[in-house]
């Protein structure tokens, strides 16, 4: 009878299992993206979700939607969903009408991503080319690839990141002028962070807490950012 199980990228304490091992559960924030298993499925089966709001499903074939890897000859397959909004959503199999799910369903309950304190916040890692600029009061804040401090003198946006190398606020303004300026997208938290350092290539922006706005320069939505994490190269932790 076709299951699903964990995948061993999911986190054990954030899944419910029956006592046969398989998984009823999923409990995910938002703006990540998990995986599962199915095993013992025909290789006609596809999967889908019965709430698109929260996890897109299988017919949304922009990067929110769920896509599968099947493992040919092994009767399994891999479910790779984006918790797009808090709530709660049933991802289910089915062979050709999705409005006729098929054995098993899973419940996914997608969390709101807003930790109550700076230091519970859930780092996400950048996996690409990065480049860290720091304050002069926290030269060392964000460690990347290549880091270096923000000269204080400079106060046009244009050229602030000149000693940025090719490839690589709270004004929106200024931030939009800097994303356009750098070539690439800007992410800057709303609120002011507590003053600790971060391990190197993870950034403490990704969280309702820092109210973080994304400029590419044009403003966009975190949730709208965080799908493009594969482009991107960064995770955003479940």
């Amino acid at each position: 009878m076709s299951a699903f199980m964990k995948n061993t990228s999911f986190p054990q304490n954030k899944c419910s299992l029956t006592d046969g091992g398989r998984v009823w559960k999923m409990d995910v924030r938002e703006w990540a993206f998990a995986q599962v298993e199915v095993q013992d499925v025909d290789p006609d089966v596809d999967i889908t979700s019965n709430n698109p709001s929260v996890v897109a499903g299988i017919g949304d074939k922009g990067d929110k939607g769920l896509k599968i890897t099947r493992n040919w000859g092994a009767r399994s397959l891999t479910a790779r969903f984006y918790a797009l909004a808090p709530g709660f959503t049933f991802v289910y199999m089915f062979k050709g009408d999705a409005s006729k799910p098929l054995g098993d369903m899973l419940q996914v309950q997608v969390l709101l991503r807003q930790a109550s304190k700076d230091a519970q916040i859930a780092r996400a890692r950048l996996d690409g080319s990065s480049f860290a600029m720091n304050s002069v009061d926290l030269p060392a804040f964000y460690q990347m690839d290549g880091t270096t401090t923000i000269d204080p003198t400079i106060t046009d946006a244009a050229h602030l990141f000149d000693s940025v190398p090719a490839g690589i606020g709270e004004n929106n303004d200024f931030c939009t002028k800097a994303a356009t300026a750098a070539g690439c997208t800007v992410v800057a938290p709303a609120r002011a962070l507590t003053k600790t350092h971060s391990p190197k290539f993870l950034v403490d922006l990704v969280d309702r807490s820092a109210a973080p706005k994304v400029f590419t320069p044009g403003l966009i939505t975190p949730a709208d950012f965080c799908a493009h994490q594969d482009s991107f190269r960064f995770v955003v932790p479940v």
